[in-house]
């Protein structure tokens, strides 16, 4: 899975515009992401389903393609041609709003408000610019790290347009920044409450949560 495929997908780097939600000043921002195709996208009409996954801390829209010679491009290809996953549309944007990491500090004021990007900004360009499916059944938001955390946020405000998240060693800090320091069970109930305030029960939705035996997130994750 890990050997590049020949005739495999095809990655494109896109802009679009946003604005700028961490400021709140009405300013507008060119936001960077990249877009992987299934092999066979452009001799098809049909609408694919979408995946959207956000890189960790210092990374930025390119990473987690080119990370470890394109790894994940090559377990995609491959998965898709088994008939492991179907065929879809996979989406690296980057929270950070001039598209490459200033701070730590500052990475974490950006977090929350990328799900305000998400709904407003860089969902629409994707469903305007791609064949997308348009069913919130085929729509799932997943990553790593601070990446992971995204999720959480994209969770509490924006389950109606995803069916399914995957946090990868990311706990939710809604409630306290550094959520290894946080109220669980008040984490938790905002989850819970999340879910009904949506008009949405437990069956609407799936969340895959995964981190390392020995990973600092491990525990809040298992809390939470």
């Amino acid at each position: 899975y890990l050997e590049a495929m020949e005739n495999g997908a095809t990655i494109e780097s896109i802009t679009y515009s946003a604005e700028d939600y961490v400021d709140g000043d009405g300013s507008t921002l060119s936001k960077e992401a990249e877009v992987y195709l299934p092999s066979g996208y452009s001799d098809s009409s049909d609408s694919y389903p979408l995946i959207i996954l956000m890189h960790g801390w210092q990374g930025n829209d390119s990473t987690i393609f080119t990370a470890e010679d394109g790894a994940v491009v090559n377990v995609l290809d491959h998965m898709i041609a088994e008939g492991v996953i179907p065929a879809c549309i996979v989406v690296t944007p980057t929270f950070d709003t001039r598209n490459k990491s200033a701070s730590w500090e500052k990475s974490e004021t950006e977090l929350e408000p990328f799900a305000s990007e998400t709904r407003n900004d860089l969902l629409p360009y994707l469903l305007e610019n791609y064949r997308i499916s348009e069913d919130r059944q085929d729509h799932y938001f997943g990553g790593f790290s601070m990446g992971g955390v995204t999720v959480w946020y994209e969770f509490l405000e924006n389950l109606d347009l995803f069916h399914g998240f995957l946090a990868i060693s990311g706990d939710c800090w809604k409630t306290k920044t550094d959520g290894a320091e946080t109220d669980y069970a008040e984490t938790a109930g905002l989850l819970e409450q999340a879910v009904r305030d949506q008009g949405f029960d437990s069956d609407d939705f799936l969340i895959v949560a995964e981190s390392g035996s020995e990973d600092y997130f491990l525990t809040p994750m298992e809390e939470q």
